[in-house]
């Protein structure tokens, strides 16, 4: 079995998008359980709702991310360049 070999940067990047995501996803899931159910109810049901909307975020972060990166640096260019 081979070795996978990445760079410092590629597993900074999963490693970020993996940990934004299950901060992002597990407080959005509560706030939104929170303002929907009962507080007994919304603690409950919270775990599914944050694996579900982890399993959504992840994918997501994979595309978003580098997206928002590329997005900053053409704004702040064109800050610059004014």
């Amino acid at each position: 079995m081979e070795k996978i070999i990445m760079s410092q940067e590629t597993k900074e990047f999963y490693l970020f998008s993996i940990i934004m995501s299950l901060i992002m996803s597990g407080g959005m899931s509560l706030a939104m359980a929170i303002f929907t159910l009962d507080l007994a109810e919304a603690f409950a049901s919270w775990p599914v709702g944050w694996l579900v909307s982890f399993i959504v975020a992840l994918p997501m972060s994979f595309v978003v991310v580098p997206f928002t990166k590329n997005m900053v640096t053409l704004v702040l260019v064109e800050i610059e360049n004014k």
